[in-house]
């Protein structure tokens, strides 16, 4: 439901009426989506690797050494840096999922243990898909595309 708001009317600079609008969105009643549960065949992983921009910094020393040389050391650090991103395709109930992770930092999972071509036990929750690893602990990595299979 939208509800259109005429908050005031002024007069501008030129002498033009300034209508001042505001739309607001109210939030519907219905209950969320249940998440869909079950035993899941994990169809490929992937690993998509891309170079995005990043602060660049730069290091200056000076030195002096014997006999009164001097110098300078000057390090500037790239401004681009390699993103990692974990790629997840999983058949659940007749659709087919892709979900997707990053990759970057030494504590984020990496499905790749998990196998392809196995079961999983998965559910879809939402945008995510929970996918429980073999160690007990989930891996929810988010939703960015669902087809449906006949």
């Amino acid at each position: 439901m939208t509800i259109i708001v005429t908050a005031a009317v002024r007069r501008g600079r030129l002498g033009a009426a300034i209508i001042m609008t505001q739309l607001f969105t109210a939030p519907t009643v219905a209950a969320a989506d249940p998440p869909t549960c079950g035993q899941g065949v994990l169809q490929d992983v992937q690993v998509v690797r891309d170079l995005v921009p990043s602060a660049s910094t730069v290091h200056v020393t000076r030195w002096q050494g014997r006999e009164g040389r001097t110098g300078t050391y000057v390090y500037v650090s790239p401004s681009m840096r390699e993103r990692v991103t974990y790629r997840v395709t999983l058949a659940l109930h007749g659709r087919t999922y892709v979900a997707e992770s990053p990759g970057d930092a030494f504590w984020h999972y990496d499905p790749r243990k998990l196998g392809p071509g196995g079961d999983v036990p998965a559910c879809v929750d939402g945008r995510t898909l929970v996918i429980t690893r073999p160690d007990g602990k989930t891996y929810a990595p988010r939703l960015v595309y669902m087809e449906f299979r006949p």
